[in-house]
């Protein structure tokens, strides 16, 4: 059953030339952490902004808990909102900005001073209570804008990129705290962000936005390695996946005019022999030597990062990434024979963008 259910949402603002949100439907489990990530623009913090009830929608409704709350107030909607820049008072401190919405809903002393030390506790804030937060570190004042939207119990937490300012060690560390929380008090989340890193790591489905239109909803697995489409496969993935405009006919799969691949290697549709064909970057093998359905590239550019190297290839007039972890040294200028795992492949329909899901692949490649 949905807990959190919008049922086709429009947004347009007065003057624009276009809707924000278009025909907008996602249904969401108790318990769940669903992530929205989208380009600047796509609609994901207008979406938030809704549910809260901060913004009203153009048509549509929005159901939580079975309820339809498009007419109820924000503060009766029982949701708690996190904002990237934290948003606490720098006169109070920490316990003052824990309590600070509970003691304007006129809670009894008793069970504030029970709640704060509750959240306090889970996100180890207990040694900071006393402390203004210009003492407070990035990771720390995070903390405390979470604690704050913690002790309301909400129904649902939204998290419009929480950690966009905080450096990378920080985001890497307050990203965990969010999850381990999310998983201890049993929370339903959803939570914006453009980083695709966070997506992936802490969702357990990710919605892709672009345009007010959902492109692919699904676990994060499903978004990685089958795209449903051009902009999902551009859009999810560091670095992006490769893309090849590719000509099949009965005897070959044609990367460019002399780059040629058995065409029995991937099981394709008949209606049309030009596709896309995307290969992620570690699903491109390094081979020791040239063999039947390698091709030669040169090394232009490498980048290390520790586990694994990232080599910038060129073949004929074919550019592409590929993720190198064997010990061998490689340079710039060096020539290497590649291979590509078409089990792992996405193919894509020339004209519409969209991923071909009936593809099928030869069991004996």
């Amino acid at each position: 059953m949905s807990y959190i259910k919008m049922n086709n949402i429009v947004k347009k603002y007065q003057g624009a030339y276009r809707e924000v949100l278009h025909n907008f439907d996602l249904s969401i489990a108790k318990g769940e952490f669903i992530v929205i990530v989208g380009p600047s623009g796509s609609g994901k913090s207008t979406l938030l902004e809704i549910i809260c009830g901060f913004e009203a929608p153009t048509s549509g409704t929005i159901e939580i808990d079975g309820t339809v709350v498009n007419e109820v107030l924000p503060k009766n909607r029982n949701v708690s909102m996190v904002f990237q820049d934290y948003a606490l008072f720098p006169h109070m401190t920490v316990c003052e900005n824990i309590a600070f919405g509970m003691k304007i809903r006129k809670v009894d002393k008793s069970t504030i001073d029970k709640k704060v030390r509750w959240a306090a506790e889970i996100l180890q804030l207990d040694k900071y209570l006393k402390v203004k937060p210009s003492k407070l570190s990035g990771g720390q004042r995070q903390r405390v804008a979470l604690a704050r939207a913690m002790v309301r119990e909400p129904k649902l937490f939204l998290m419009d990129e929480p950690l966009s300012s905080l450096d990378s060690k920080l985001r890497y560390e307050t990203c965990h705290e969010i999850l381990n929380l999310h998983n201890k008090i049993n929370a339903t989340t959803i939570y914006v962000t453009h980083d695709q890193v966070e997506a992936l790591s802490l969702a357990d489905r990710i919605v892709v936005l672009n345009d007010g239109v959902i492109q692919q909803n699904d676990v994060p697995i499903e978004v990685y390695e089958n795209p449903a489409n051009l902009f999902v496969a551009k859009f999810i993935g560091r670095p992006q996946m490769n893309l090849f405009e590719v000509v099949v006919n009965k005897d070959n799969i044609t990367l460019d005019e002399f780059l040629k691949f058995r065409r029995d290697l991937i099981k394709l549709p008949e209606y049309n022999n030009r596709y896309i064909l995307g290969i992620r970057s570690e699903h491109i093998i390094c081979l020791d030597k040239e063999c039947k359905d390698s091709i030669e590239a040169i090394i232009e550019k490498t980048e290390y990062t520790g586990g694994e190297t990232l080599l910038y290839l060129k073949a004929n007039r074919i550019s592409f990434t590929m993720k190198y972890t064997k010990n061998k040294r490689l340079k710039i200028g060096d020539t290497i024979h590649v291979t590509f795992d078409f089990k792992k492949a996405s193919i894509f329909d020339y004209k519409t963008k969209v991923n071909i899901k009936e593809r099928q692949y030869e069991e004996n490649y």
